[in-house]
């Protein structure tokens, strides 16, 4: 156990620092969430916006969860998938033989990746908007349900990077996993309960269970699992997906 944390485990971690698509991803959503973060201030009560409350905070923490969920799953496919791509999967391989111990390493270097810039992005949520919310008169802000907006966060994120691990896993090429991702968000998860007319359908999906995990700390919404079921059934779909990829994968040659 001690070798595969000093070597295989380290060895993934460095592949994603090494990465720039990766640091330009990241860097981009935590861009991206503070200029959210900004407008949702400013135009509060303006161009049929709600007024502030004092749940803004929080909502604002929670709010960019499938963004951030989207881009750990670009970085999960880039680093199961473009090792093939870059022919160093050959090298990973000489260096540990034990397949299974390299998937473990990257879905355990993406899901800690993914915590991370949870933590991060609900750090500088609140740095961001705590000053605009003073200084524009917003009631006190209830902060109890912050600590379960930022767990719903990380497990959104590392729950989406490990699902893209598998894919990358799964078809070893970056476009063939990226558009099959974005085929079920928006066929599968958007299209298809229309056509088959089953609206509760997306409810049992990846995206409906993310919808229910994120307002952990917060009354169900209507039609959705209890946020504790939702992270549960989640969590069941990352995991089950790795499971399929390490079967697939683990035996397949090496080209």
């Amino acid at each position: 156990m001690s070798t595969f944390v000093h070597t295989t485990l380290t060895a993934e971690v460095r592949r994603l620092r090494a990465t720039r698509s990766t640091t330009i991803s990241l860097l981009a959503v935590l861009v991206f969430t503070s200029l959210i973060a900004v407008a949702t201030v400013l135009l509060a009560g303006h161009q049929e916006n709600g007024p502030l409350t004092a749940h803004t905070l929080d909502d604002g923490i929670r709010a960019p969860a499938k963004v951030i969920g989207f881009v750990l799953l670009l970085v999960g496919v880039l680093l199961a998938a473009g090792e093939h791509r870059h022919h160093t999967v050959v090298p990973t391989l000489l260096a540990e033989p034990r397949r299974r111990r390299v998937v473990a390493a990257k879905v355990a270097a993406v899901a800690g990746l993914g915590a991370v810039v949870a933590l991060a992005m609900a750090a500088l949520v609140a740095a961001v908007s705590g000053p605009l919310l003073a200084a524009h008169d917003a009631p006190a802000q209830h902060l109890a349900g912050i600590p379960a907006g930022v767990l719903a966060l990380a497990v959104t994120a590392a729950g989406y990077g490990v699902i893209g691990v598998a894919l990358g896993l799964l078809l070893r090429n970056q476009t063939a996993a990226l558009v099959t991702a974005l085929v079920w968000q928006f066929v599968v998860e958007g299209i298809l309960p229309v056509v088959l007319r089953a609206p509760n359908l997306p409810t049992y999906l990846p995206g409906g269970a993310v919808s229910s995990l994120v307002r952990l700390g917060h009354h169900t919404a209507h039609g959705e699992f209890p946020a504790w079921q939702g992270g549960a059934l989640f969590t069941a779909y990352a995991m089950g997906l790795v499971l399929v990829a390490t079967v697939v994968s683990v035996p397949r040659d090496v080209t």
